[in-house]
């Protein structure tokens, strides 16, 4: 596969710009809730069944925690397999075969990796509102 130096170059700055956009994207909303909820929770007063009420404070900041975690480590590997197809681009382009294969060797590692992160954080998220939702009505936000 052989570019022109212009086609080349508008390539590398389409894919400069969706992988930016990944980087500022990838679950921006859900660090966002995570770390909100955990703040809120550091607020609460028990109104009524306080052992249970516990219970769910305590579970609310780990899936917090947890979550956040997940997320990041999902948007590491996200940026890692996008560096990868960039790289790949870039070597396929330049006829360096070697670089090719390793850049295909990331691309094969962080793909799946990133893939396999999405369904325990939505697991996690959707935990995360449940409780949200049953906590409401035991405390009370001071």
């Amino acid at each position: 596969m052989t570019l022109d130096e212009r086609e080349f170059e508008l390539e590398n700055v389409k894919f400069l710009a969706r992988e930016r956009d990944a980087i500022n994207r990838i679950y921006y909303g859900l660090w966002i809730m995570f770390l909100g909820g955990f703040v809120l929770s550091l607020h609460v007063s028990i109104v009524r069944c306080p052992r249970t009420a516990c219970v769910l404070i305590a579970v609310f900041r780990v899936l917090a925690i947890v979550g956040t975690a997940v997320n990041f480590l999902m948007q590491d590997f996200a940026i890692r397999f996008l560096a990868g197809i960039r790289e790949r681009f870039f070597y396929r382009a330049w006829n360096a075969p070697r670089f090719v294969k390793e850049a295909n060797v990331k691309i094969r590692l962080y793909g799946p990796r990133a893939r396999s992160c999405e369904t325990p954080l939505r697991v996690i998220a959707v935990l995360f509102l449940l409780i949200a939702l049953v906590g409401s009505f035991l405390v009370r936000v001071s």
